[in-house]
């Protein structure tokens, strides 16, 4: 069975401007069945997948953002 995918975030960096180096391009996907988790969770203290993948993404895109290595960060999220 395929899971529908509900959202995603994609961290892409490199030394050129537009041209990814793949070693650093990462990706999140949000299924529908991460979806359905978090609704089903009540527990307001408790992290959702959501809001833990959000965070791995922003926290890897800040992770490379080093002038030594690399001149440029993007990260893309899409809601479907």
């Amino acid at each position: 069975m395929i899971e529908r995918l509900c959202a995603s975030w994609e961290v892409f960096a490199g030394v050129l401007p537009g041209t990814a180096e793949p070693e650093y391009t990462k990706k999140w996907f949000y299924t529908e069945a991460d979806y359905e988790a978090d609704k089903a969770n009540t527990d307001p203290s408790a992290e959702n997948n959501f809001t833990r993948m959000m965070v791995e993404a922003s926290q890897y895109a800040i992770s490379l953002t080093d002038p030594r290595r690399i001149n440029w960060v993007r990260t893309d999220f899409i809601w479907l």
